[in-house]
């Protein structure tokens, strides 16, 4: 074996969308959330996260907590976790409803179950002051997930104008059918994916990457689509 000392990023370190550590906010950290922070917190980014839900016992069996983190706060809970897997410092948890005007970042995910904060958090990140760069929506059901990536123009106006329809709108699933742990690691992993793509067309200082406006996956038919012309 050889005398090398090795540390955590040994294994992706030589990888192109590394070393452009970004200041992102994550809205929500439940089964889209937790997961998504896990694997951003490797990547040294700098996280600010919000979500103003206690861990509850149904919680642990497809987000990233704990069963002695029942009735803490979730962000408090996904810090003290992402510290004991990652030694991981640059986390800020918010414990309070993301509303227009909360603070933001430059980079922004979107892993809410509501469509009225996913809004707020979407016109807030278009609206601020300074860079905007990306902000990367994720929706998740049983067997299913969307992805959308709003790094344009063109994208910002479009998905503002047509995909965040009234709440009323959504159908409200039952409890037992909404999320399983699989899915909601294999969407944050594709959300960290297409972010990890952007990252990598910023480097190089060319969109040489296609990324989709729309992506979605459908687990049980194993089928795969993808909308590139917005």
């Amino acid at each position: 074996m050889s005398d090398q000392t090795y540390d955590a990023t040994t294994r992706f370190s030589g990888a192109k969308w590394f070393n452009f550590p970004q200041d992102i906010v994550i809205g929500g950290v439940g089964g889209i959330g937790s997961p998504l922070a896990f694997i951003l917190s490797h990547y040294q980014h700098t996280l600010l996260m919000y979500d103003f839900d206690k861990v509850e016992i149904q919680n642990t069996g497809t987000q990233f907590y704990r069963k002695e983190q029942v009735g803490v706060k979730k962000v408090h809970a996904l810090k003290d976790n992402l510290s004991y897997f990652n030694d991981c410092k640059n986390v800020m948890p918010i414990d309070e409803k993301f509303e227009p005007g909360s603070m933001v970042a430059p980079v922004a995910f979107a892993a809410f179950d509501k469509i009225t904060p996913r809004r707020h958090l979407f016109e807030t990140w278009r609206d601020q002051e300074g860079k905007k760069l990306i902000f990367i929506d994720g929706r998740l059901n049983l067997d299913s997930f969307e992805v959308y990536v709003v790094n344009t123009k063109e994208r910002i106006k479009y998905y503002g104008d047509t995909c965040l329809p009234p709440e009323e709108f959504i159908p409200d699933l039952p409890c037992t059918t909404r999320q399983t742990p699989h899915m909601g690691w294999a969407i944050a992993a594709y959300m960290v994916e297409q972010f990890n793509r952007w990252l990598m067309n910023a480097a190089e200082r060319m969109n040489y990457l296609e990324l989709p406006f729309k992506s979605y996956y459908n687990a049980t038919a194993n089928l795969w689509e993808y909308e590139y012309n917005i």
